[in-house]
């Protein structure tokens, strides 16, 4: 007799209930899409930021920082493809910056003939926005620290 797919046997069939697995992967895909579409929304935003800085004698975005008690001007400018930190008074004869980012670190000395720190030895896309990190130091002490954007040069000839 050939064998036959019926049985007598009783099948237990698994209590259907919520299916997890699905859900982790509906969560993850529309995790990964929002991260796809959140890319270009913060590009965007970037470029806005970079358009609407106040911009230096060297293309850079200027802040106002406080310093020895009152407010300083620093501009995050470009020599070039480099950085440059301008300030429109040195805080002391032996003051330094230094700058940190996705390029490494550098330690910029006062070049007085530009009337700048810098620039740095790192090459970095005048075209690009950078979030660096600044610290004034003189006489071994920190004068000031924060978290700036180095906006990048905008081009005027076209709108997004």
């Amino acid at each position: 007799m050939p064998p036959s797919n019926y049985s007598d046997e009783p099948r237990l069939i698994k209590p259907s209930g919520p299916n997890y697995r699905l859900y982790v992967t509906i969560a993850c895909i529309i995790g990964l899409v929002g991260l796809v579409a959140s890319i270009p929304l913060y590009e965007r935003w970037m470029d806005r930021q970079a358009h609407a800085v106040e911009r230096g004698q060297y293309e850079g975005a200027v802040y106002e920082i406080p310093l020895a008690g009152q407010t300083e001007r620093i501009e995050l400018g470009w020599a070039g493809e480099h950085l440059a930190i301008a300030m429109d008074d040195i805080p002391a004869p032996d003051a330094t910056v230094r700058v940190k980012g996705d390029f490494g670190e550098e330690t910029l000395a006062w070049n007085s003939e530009y009337s700048l720190f810098g620039p740095t030895q790192a090459y970095l896309s005048p075209y690009k926005h950078q979030k660096v990190r600044v610290t004034i130091e003189a006489g071994g002490e920190e004068l000031w620290s924060g978290k700036l954007w180095a906006w990048g040069v905008v081009s005027h000839h076209h709108h997004h």
